[in-house]
């Protein structure tokens, strides 16, 4: 196939690139060109802004291609500008979105869990930028609300959770892997019992490949993660085993970890679960077990450890101080809840 993709040169995108081109496709990148991989001269390139609308679209014009992967539209204009660049020039356009679309204020994720892509609204959701809102994921919703608004254009959006797995530049596998390796105490809102649903970078760059290859997949919503429901706990325990070591884990409030002004760790509603079956029926998502792909990116990270701390790590010194002053608050507690008991013998 004629693959275009919006973006290809970074991280999950990279690994779509790469696995379009070894299975023979003709890849061609728009991409401002400032990270270039190590396939770059097997691929045709678009140099080009994708915020400059009338640009973008001029280099489109009078180019044809059977797919396009779009993973740089964040906002209605964005979106609109997309349809104006490939309606009628593609056979099948791939949007990426995020789970972020689904929101509180939309889902009651005690009565929808796990969260299917039916759930989430559109039409009744407008097109301001709620006050508390992350504009990320307004932005996103616009995208599909777009998308949903011409169903004659041939698209598929994949809503996605936080991508895991080497090369990530956001380094939010970084955040804890970080606060493992240093030995300090670890304080868990909650004790980490928030349950939620991660994906791969490689299992996500196969999903794509299998969504181009299944025509029954456009004009369809997928949610994408891993197969496995997990806690935060057992997440942080899965890396902590993979990196060879034994935190201290300390389960605290949230109430309290969050009134100590610290950055909650990948913490969402306490269900918050995606429901992948319409996914794994439609174009057979298939994910890596978690043990394997926590150790692959731990050991990508040992070995190619990040030049610069993870987000909120300037505030690992309060973490420290907050799970040790409430360890010694639950020894206390126990002490006279032993007194207690004892007194009424």
């Amino acid at each position: 196939m004629r693959v275009l993709v919006i973006g290809g040169t970074k991280y999950f995108g990279k690994l779509n690139a790469r696995r379009l081109l070894e299975r023979g496709d003709q890849v061609t990148l728009f991409t401002r060109g400032r990270t270039r991989p190590e396939f770059w001269n097997e691929v045709e390139t678009i140099l080009g802004d994708r915020k400059e609308h009338a640009a973008f679209e001029a280099a489109m014009a009078g180019r044809e291609f059977d797919a396009v992967i779009d993973q740089q539209g964040y906002t209605k204009e964005d979106q609109e500008s997309a349809l104006r660049a490939f309606t009628g020039r593609t056979r099948h356009y791939v949007f990426t979105s995020t789970i972020s679309v689904y929101h509180d204020d939309y889902i009651d994720f005690h009565r929808h869990c796990p969260m299917r892509e039916e759930d989430l609204k559109l039409d009744e959701i407008g097109w301001d930028y709620p006050e508390g809102h992350d504009e990320y994921a307004v932005g996103k919703r616009h995208c599909e609300k777009v998308l949903r608004a011409h169903p004659e254009f041939p698209a598929t959006v994949i809503r996605v959770p936080p991508v895991m797995g080497p090369e990530d530049w956001t380094l939010r596998f970084w955040i804890l892997l970080q606060r493992v390796l240093d030995g300090g105490e670890l304080p868990l809102p909650d004790g980490g019992t928030n349950i939620t649903r991660l994906v791969y970078s490689e299992d996500l760059a196969q999903a794509y490949v299998a969504i181009l290859d299944e025509p029954k997949t456009i004009g369809v919503t997928y949610n994408v993660a891993q197969q496995e429901i997990m806690t935060m706990r057992l997440f942080v325990e899965t890396i902590a085993a993979a990196a060879g070591r034994d935190p201290i884990l300390v389960p605290v409030p949230r109430a309290i970890f969050d009134g100590a002004g610290l950055r909650t760790i990948f913490s969402k509603p306490e269900l918050y679960i995606e429901d992948v079956a319409r996914a794994e029926r439609d174009f057979g998502l298939h994910t890596t077990p978690l043990e394997d792909w926590v150790r692959a990116t731990v050991q990508w990270y040992l070995a190619n450890p990040p030049e610069k701390d993870s987000a909120g790590y300037d505030l690992r010194p309060r973490e420290i101080e907050l799970a040790r002053w409430w360890r010694a608050e639950m020894s206390e507690l126990e002490r006279r809840g032993m007194e207690f008991g004892e007194a009424g013998r």
